[in-house]
């Protein structure tokens, strides 16, 4: 069941973030005038961002379910480092649109990378890795392929 919790708010996380980045270039001018035209790229690298805080939330119900709390101190903690670290280094050479990379990695980071370090989160993982193929194990169930990959 948590697999198929995974896998559906990837997909809609997905589904947000494609939209947003056609959407961004003749969207921003459109809502806020040409002045905002420059601002579209940094809209479209932060809307995937999206996708590591939907998984985000199912991770902060199984902390609490787990009592792991510590470890979620230390993934915030570890994802806001680096992304001070990311700030630091990209935000010079390349302005907004570097802030957005390292909001962008940060999450990743935090929400899925740090799961990795953590044996009793590296199952949660496990579950995003495979939402992440999602249309790829739909694909592949829907032909029987799937089966043989189990």
């Amino acid at each position: 069941r948590l697999q198929q919790i995974f896998d559906i708010l990837f997909a809609l996380a997905f589904f947000v973030a494609v939209i947003t980045s056609f959407l961004a270039v003749p969207g921003i001018p459109f809502l806020y005038g040409e002045a905002y035209t420059r601002t579209s790229p940094i809209l479209i690298i932060h809307i995937w961002a999206g996708i590591f805080m939907f998984m985000k939330a199912i991770i902060d119900k199984w902390v609490l379910i787990e009592n792991a709390l510590h470890f979620q101190l230390m993934i915030h903690g570890g994802g806001a480092l680096l992304n001070v670290l990311l700030n630091f280094i990209l935000i010079p050479k390349f302005g907004g649109i570097g802030s957005a990379v390292a909001t962008l990695l940060s999450y990743a980071a935090s929400s899925y990378l740090f799961l990795f370090f953590y044996s009793r989160s590296r199952n949660l993982a496990i579950k995003i890795s495979k939402a992440f193929i999602f249309p790829l194990r739909l694909f592949l169930f829907r032909a029987k392929i799937w089966d043989h990959f189990q």
